[in-house]
């Protein structure tokens, strides 16, 4: 695998191979294993439309149990925390009536994170 300039994140790596990689503060590649739910919601932005702003896929660590955020592609609406199946947890952000909602209580405070996917274009 390689980087560029204009890709500094590796975007050879392909979802359907259900494997990503990012770029730690040594900017050494970390490749990690993501559930096929997950990587399939990536595929579905990348031949979509350009987002504003862009996608940013973070996985989440609490307890050894994953979940992940795929922020919607606009504003008003909120973030769904998902599991490893895809299945919606809790919820949180602005919503149009302007004002913040959090369902997850403070499971998220307590987790580790790290971005498994970036939209460069």
């Amino acid at each position: 695998m390689e980087s560029d300039a204009a890709n500094p994140i590796i975007e050879k790596v392909t979802a359907t191979d259900a494997i990503f990689a990012e770029e730690n503060k040594e900017n050494v590649v970390i490749q990690t294993q993501i559930p096929q739910c997950i990587s399939e919601r990536i595929e579905e932005i990348k031949n979509g439309e350009k987002r504003n702003p862009p996608t940013i896929v973070t996985e989440y660590s609490v307890n050894e149990k994953k979940y992940y955020v795929i922020p919607p592609g606009c504003c008003d609406q909120y973030d769904y925390i998902i599991d490893e199946n895809c299945k919606i947890v809790c919820s949180q952000g602005v919503g149009i009536d302007g004002k913040y909602k959090r369902t997850c209580g403070n499971i998220l405070n307590y987790a580790t994170t790290r971005v498994i996917w970036r939209d460069l274009r």
